[in-house]
């Protein structure tokens, strides 16, 4: 099984992801930011610009939770997915047998600020409000207005 946690930034995802990935005998935790981080001169990964970047880094991502998945694992996946790349998401996860689970957290734009305002590495506030703004408008998409999505 492969689960993909995503919402905006400050929705709880690292926290939700690592407790799920605890909770199962074999559970792995891949926090996606951490291959954000073996980029050097990254762009910003919520400017358009950093589109092609985006999809190169999705792509590492979901290789990585495809072996893992392939060795018997239970993988939770946490980032800023969008539902503007589940096409990408899709076509990289296609070559697997698995249970592919894709759930967007919300919580309230307040609290979504003040959890990103106590931690170490900040994002500015305008850069919170678009990410949460596009998964606002795109949550939508999703029949009944759901959050959770079975790929």
């Amino acid at each position: 099984m492969i689960t993909i946690i995503t919402g905006s930034p400050g929705t709880g995802k690292t926290t939700i992801t690592n407790s799920l990935s605890q909770k199962v005998d074999k559970g792995v935790h891949i926090q996606s930011d951490l291959f954000y981080s073996f980029i050097q001169n990254r762009i910003p990964p919520y400017l358009p610009e950093a589109d092609e970047q985006n999809h190169i880094v999705i792509s590492a991502i979901m290789k990585t939770a495809i072996e893992f998945s392939k060795n018997k694992y239970d993988v939770f996946v946490d980032g800023i997915f969008g539902p503007w790349f589940l096409g990408h998401i899709k076509s990289e996860l296609l070559p697997i047998e698995a249970t592919i689970n894709y759930i967007i957290l919300r919580c309230d734009l307040k609290l979504a600020i003040q959890r990103i305002q106590s931690r170490q590495e900040k994002l500015n506030t305008d850069a919170i409000q678009q990410m949460y703004m596009e998964f606002e408008n795109s949550i939508y998409h999703f029949k009944d207005n759901t959050s959770h999505l079975t790929l």
